[in-house]
């Protein structure tokens, strides 16, 4: 038996692409009650949510209900159609960015088919939603609204929503349904089909649908199935007219309020008009400063030009004066002279004359003397006291020298050749530092030059250095045999330094050798690798069994090549030669044959500089330090004797320049007793004439008075025209400036305006000068400047 036959109970429902629920599904609901239940994230929410979208209009759908309640949604129609269902950081901006199922143009479908129960027949309602590419907005959504009266799988209606939706043909494949693009037809329509008697009972129907947890059974009853009370409109009409009386009082306080602003209105009126003329006076003042400065500053100009002009003749007159008195005292002064010097016939003046010239000789006498103890002082001699004494030192100084040129060309000898010595240890040095590093980055013990012609055959041709390996860099000699490493140095020294080149690399190689110049000499062989011919066997004392060869594509060459061109036997001395065909002794001379012999010792034997083997380069970088130590202990030394023989050369060209200065001079020329003997005599002379001739004091004191008298009317005369000078240049510059003043003066200006400018100098300055008015003017178009910002900021 049906459970409530006649009332509509949801049967079924369909849906297509609606969230995560992707695609096609169809869900057949039991009339006598259906249980969703599920893990979160599963889609309960999402199938609740299907049936909402149905029975409520989109702007007032609440999606995710029981989610809402704790405030957590995010979900609206357009994350549905999308399919949204992770949400991550995002690439280009901060916030978070949604993942869709579905990015392009896309439809959603859903599908509710309600039953009575009975014979009556089904009721389909149809919800069909479409959204464009690139539209995510809730506004972009194409809404349709079917309700039919019959079953309808939702799958069919894909063939309408190619391109957006198509409503005239949904209409031609069902003409008996009612379609409705809004949603408020659909809605009256399907309430009336399904018994729902009103708006209300529909918004019920959702919230117990949806509904997490039903809080207060009143607050359901009262939203959604009472009717509202009479009271409730009493209320509300209550409370217009309470807003009706506030209104009114409002209104009477507004009307207060403006009385309270504009009362004051009148003296603001009155304080702008002061503020508005205060402004127009000073914009006023401003414009026409520059004419009352320049006409103020003319007629002070004017007033010290005639007090100037009335001091000129003052001041001209008194330059006059101080001319005649100093041209007086003058010609008083020579007279007193010429009378002074006409006492006994002019005896006083030869007297004087004789005197001056002895003193200069003995001040130069003095001098030389100086001199020549000075220069006597450097050989550690005594200043000589007779001319006896002269003639011993002078004789002494030229044996002495005599003895210092003959030194001087043995010191020259040994600076040249200390010079040359230290020239050519700084050169050995600079050639081990360079060595030390080229192979402080490298282990190679080949000679840099070779190195740095390896890098330009590497740099031209792309290669690395490992691929064109020297010999020596893959040859070294045993731990147990290193007594013996300058001998097999000897033997092996060519092709250690001889370059390495494989067969396939032979033509890039030999191409950048021939096009550069490589500044050295460089020999390589062309390398195939792949030769297994065997390798002979060497004898028992051979140095091929006291090496090590690198292992590597060349180890096997090196091998054969050793044994077939270097297996010469190692002995003591060369006398165990015979006993070879090719030997070395430790001596370093070396057999290479019955007939040629060959012993280079241009360097010795442990000179580690010139090996070429080994792995490694420490003990080679090891005596290039010992050996760069040892130049600089050596140039040091040969530096200190350079400077110790450049000191004993200042030093003895000091002492012969003494030594000239001695011999340059007479003894006349430093006989300091006899000139000083001369001067006494001549100022005897002179003491007893002026006592013979007493009207001479009397004279001379007279003189005295009259060159004071003299010098006191030049300086008043001096004076004067300095006076006279400035007092003109005063006067033209005065002139310069009323010229420019009257230029400056001409512009009008109105009479109150120059009144309250006038005004205002007053008060700034009680005497105005024509050198003042400046710093007067600046002071009042400060006072005006700032009158004038003030009554802006007012206004």
């Amino acid at each position: 038996m049906s459970v409530h036959p006649g009332q509509f109970r949801l049967a079924r429902v369909q849906v297509v692409n609606w969230g995560t629920l992707h695609g096609y599904r169809d869900i057949p609901v039991a009339r006598r009650g259906f249980l969703i239940t599920g893990s979160s994230g599963s889609g309960k929410s999402t199938l609740i949510d299907a049936v909402s979208a149905v029975l409520m209009p989109g702007d007032r759908v609440q999606f995710n209900a029981a989610a809402q309640e704790s405030g957590k949604s995010g979900r609206n129609l357009v994350s549905y159609l999308r399919g949204a269902w992770r949400r991550e950081a995002g690439t280009e901006t901060d916030g978070l960015v949604a993942s869709y199922l579905r990015e392009g143009a896309t439809w959603s479908a859903i599908v509710l088919t309600y039953r009575s129960g009975d014979d009556h027949p089904p009721v389909t309602l149809v919800k069909l939603m479409h959204l464009a590419r690139g539209r995510n907005a809730v506004s972009d959504i194409t809404h349709l609204h079917v309700i039919l009266d019959d079953e309808l799988d939702a799958r069919d209606l894909e063939a309408f929503t190619g391109r957006g939706i198509d409503n005239r043909a949904i209409r031609r494949r069902w003409p008996s349904a009612s379609v409705n693009p809004s949603y408020a037809p659909f809605a009256r329509s399907f309430r009336s089909k399904l018994g729902i008697e009103s708006e209300a009972a529909q918004r019920l129907l959702h919230r117990t649908l949806s509904a997490k947890s039903l809080g207060s059974l009143d607050q359901l009853f009262r939203d959604y199935m009472l009717d509202a009370p009479s009271t409730i409109g009493m209320a509300d009409r209550a409370v217009g007219q309470f807003h009706d009386l506030r209104e009114a009082h409002r209104v009477v306080v507004d009307a207060r309020e403006q009385i309270e602003a504009l009362t004051p209105l009148d003296q603001l009126s009155v304080a702008r008009r002061s503020t508005s003329a205060a402004l127009s006076d000073t914009d006023d003042e401003l414009s026409h400063l520059d004419a009352v400065r320049a006409q103020r500053s003319l007629e002070l100009l004017l007033d010290e030009q005639a007090e100037l002009a009335a001091r000129t003749a003052l001041l001209d007159e008194s330059a006059r004066e101080a001319e005649e008195a100093a041209r007086r005292a003058r010609e008083h002064t020579l007279d007193l002279r010429v009378r002074l010097e006409g006492i006994d016939g002019g005896r006083l003046s030869t007297l004087q004359a004789q005197r001056d010239a002895e003193a200069r000789v003995v001040a130069q006498v003095r001098l030389r003397r100086d001199r020549v103890i000075e220069a006597v002082s450097v050989w550690q001699g005594s200043p000589p006291a007779s001319a006896e004494d002269f003639l011993s030192l002078r004789s002494d100084l030229e044996d002495q020298l005599a003895q210092s040129s003959s030194g001087h060309e043995e010191r020259r000898r040994d600076v040249y050749e200390i010079s040359h010595r230290r020239a050519e240890q700084i050169r050995a040095r600079e050639r081990a530092i360079a060595d030390r590093e080229a192979l402080a980055h490298r282990t190679s013990n080949i000679d840099p030059s070779l190195l740095r012609v390896r890098e330009l055959v590497c740099s031209a041709t792309g290669l690395t250095e490992d691929q064109l390996p020297f010999a020596g860099e893959l040859i070294a000699v045993r731990d147990e045999y290193t007594d013996w490493s300058g001998p097999i140095e000897r033997v092996l020294g060519g092709l250690a330094r001889t370059l390495l080149v494989p067969e396939t690399l032979y033509r890039a190689a030999s191409s950048a050798v021939d096009g550069a110049h490589l500044g050295t000499r460089l020999v390589y062989r062309r390398i195939r690798t792949g030769d297994d011919a065997p390798t002979p066997q060497s004898g028992v004392q051979s140095l091929v069994r006291r090496l090590d060869v690198a292992e590597g594509p060349f180890a096997r060459w090196i091998h054969r090549h050793l044994a077939e061109q270097y297996d010469y036997a190692c002995v003591e001395t060369a006398e165990d030669f015979p006993d070879h065909r090719r030997a070395v002794s430790r001596g370093g001379q070396v057999k290479h044959s019955a007939e040629r012999h060959e012993k280079d010792d241009r360097r010795h034997i442990d000179d580690r500089s010139r090996w070429a083997l080994g792995f490694d380069n420490e003990p080679k970088l090891t005596d290039l330090r010992r050996r760069i130590d040892e130049l600089e202990k050596d140039i040091s030394g040969l530096t200190a004797r350079l400077e110790d023989l450049d000191r004993r050369d200042q030093s003895v060209a000091h002492q012969n320049r003494a030594a000239q200065t001695v011999l340059d001079a007479q003894w006349s020329d430093i006989d300091l007793a006899s000139a000083e003997a001369a001067l006494a005599a001549v100022e005897s002379r002179l003491t007893h004439w002026q006592q013979d001739n007493p009207e001479h004091e009397a004279l001379r004191h007279a003189v005295s008075a009259a060159n004071t008298a003299e010098a006191e009317a030049a300086k008043a005369h001096a004076s004067a025209e300095s006076l006279l000078v400035a007092h003109r240049k005063h006067y033209s510059d005065v002139e310069t400036r009323i010229a420019e003043a009257q230029g400056a003066a001409t512009a009008p200006v109105p009479e109150e305006v120059a009144a309250r400018i006038d005004s205002r100098l007053a008060r700034v300055s009680r005497r105005m000068t024509a050198t003042s008015i400046d710093g007067a003017m600046y002071k009042v178009q400060q006072q005006i400047t700032a009158e004038n910002r003030r009554a802006r900021e007012e206004l």
